[in-house]
């Protein structure tokens, strides 16, 4: 249907909007206390989702129907049990946190700057794709998504290691 063609994208960039005009209101009043820094982008990995206009939610914990992945859904057999993926997540929010605080720190400890708004910009598109997947369902469109994901987080990657080579790492 034509009409996703339009939401997605434009659904990314309000969110995307939303939080940067937050981190530039916030650089306007000044720079962030450090300690801070890691606590809002550990918050913004596991739920910038708040900010989207999709509705983004995660599967139940649970899983579905009492199984971590739907009948209809096919996994690879190297896929990680369903009780490795809060601890996968975690160690994500805290490497991302902690790779946000060393760039925040290197780049004039602002918010609103290229490499920081890149990990903005790679969430906005997660959240996106959960949208896509995990409330509508449409696998064949979250398969290519997942392409978005990936360009967006290698941007992210980028950016961070043109600021600092260890946060890009």
């Amino acid at each position: 249907d034509y009409d996703s063609v339009f939401r997605y994208p434009l659904a990314t960039m309000v969110q995307f909007a939303v939080i940067t005009n937050i981190f530039y209101c916030s650089d306007m009043i000044g720079p962030l206390p450090a300690p801070l820094v890691p606590a809002l982008f550990a918050f913004l990995s596991l739920r910038s989702r708040i900010y989207s206009i999709l509705p983004a939610k995660r599967p139940p914990r649970g899983g579905f129907e009492g199984k971590a992945t739907p009948q209809d859904i096919k996994r690879p057999s190297w896929t990680p049990p369903g009780i490795a993926f809060p601890f996968i997540w975690f160690s994500i929010a805290g490497l991302r946190a902690a790779s946000a605080f060393v760039v925040w720190r290197a780049s004039g400890r602002t918010l609103c700057q290229p490499a920081l708004l890149a990990l903005v910009a790679h969430l906005c598109v997660g959240d996106t794709w959960n949208c896509i997947t995990n409330v509508e369902r449409r696998l064949g469109v979250s398969a290519l998504g997942v392409f978005a994901v990936l360009g967006s987080v290698y941007n992210a990657i980028y950016t961070f290691g043109k600021v600092d080579p260890l946060a890009g790492w």
